[in-house]
């Protein structure tokens, strides 16, 4: 949110915050260091369900009915987390959320089509 707002400051554009588009839900383990969840965790199974969370194919689903609800006859800005971006790459492309084409890092910026199913790295 607070990102959205920077960028906001110049395009002076309405803001729309969903709870469709929060990071995955890590359950009894939010805001723990990510060595405690990895050292618990197979992180590499995207269905495992954290205590009292969600799997990251929950949250994927989550997003992309959103994603997938947008009017695409519009540009939409989304700004959004790693987790979240990862999942929408991954629907986008239909590929696994582990896969070379779904690694991001922090302040990226990507065009989707998502009627093409394109996705461009602007940065």
């Amino acid at each position: 949110m607070q990102t959205s707002k920077i960028v906001n400051q110049k395009l002076n554009v309405g803001i729309i915050y969903t709870q469709e588009l929060r990071e995955q839900n890590f359950g009894d383990f939010n805001g723990k260091p990510a060595d405690i969840i990895i050292r618990k965790f197979d992180l590499s199974d995207p269905t495992l369900v954290f205590p009292n969370g969600e799997s990251f194919n929950q949250m994927k689903k989550r997003v992309l009915h959103f994603i997938y609800q947008l009017n695409q006859e519009k540009p939409v800005l989304i700004v959004t987390h790693e987790g979240c971006l990862r999942a929408i790459i991954s629907g986008i492309l239909n590929v696994d959320f582990s896969s070379e084409k779904c690694k991001t890092e922090g302040n990226q910026i990507f065009m989707l089509d998502i009627s093409k199913r394109k996705i461009i790295r602007m940065n």
